[in-house]
């Protein structure tokens, strides 16, 4: 599985580095929610909640984080092509959009079928919010500045 917006993989790894969020199950509360007393739950987890700092846009560990995720999916891409393996590639965003059709379209390429008992269903569900939106855009901003945005310039008045 591949992402093809980086920057916003970054963001979210750099804000899972900052929660010990790595994922969430879709039956469970959001990351923010407070934990309830009477599940299982590691006591990592219950200190983070009692003692979770506030989230912090951070432009070089986002920038770090990106390096590492283009060098890491470079050294695949080298792998695969020394070893001669196709790989059955999924692009993230599309997989996030359309669940269903993605993991039948994974199965068809791999010539396996879907089990009849199986149920399609996702098991996580995405943590990205408005504080992923804000710090993707503003670290774009500050990399690429805003000269190079794609909305339309408004023409100066002659």
């Amino acid at each position: 599985m591949i992402r093809a917006n980086k920057v916003r993989q970054a963001v979210s790894l750099w804000k899972a580095v900052q929660t010990a969020s790595w994922r969430q199950n879709a039956e469970q509360a959001a990351p923010n929610d407070p934990i309830p007393e009477d599940t299982d739950t590691p006591p990592y987890k219950s200190y983070l909640e009692q003692n979770r700092p506030a989230l912090r846009f951070h432009f070089g560990a986002i920038s770090h984080l990106l390096g590492m995720i283009l060098a890491n999916e470079a050294r695949w891409d080298a792998f695969f092509e020394h070893t001669r393996i196709r790989p059955v590639l999924v692009l993230y965003e599309n997989f996030a959009a359309d669940y269903e059709n993605s993991t039948l379209s994974v199965l068809r390429q791999l010539g396996l079928e879907l089990p009849a008992e199986a149920k399609l269903e996702p098991r996580m569900k995405s943590q990205s919010d408005g504080i992923n939106d804000d710090w993707a855009r503003r670290y774009s901003e500050l990399r690429l500045g805003t000269e190079l945005d794609l909305a339309p310039a408004v023409p100066e008045p002659v």
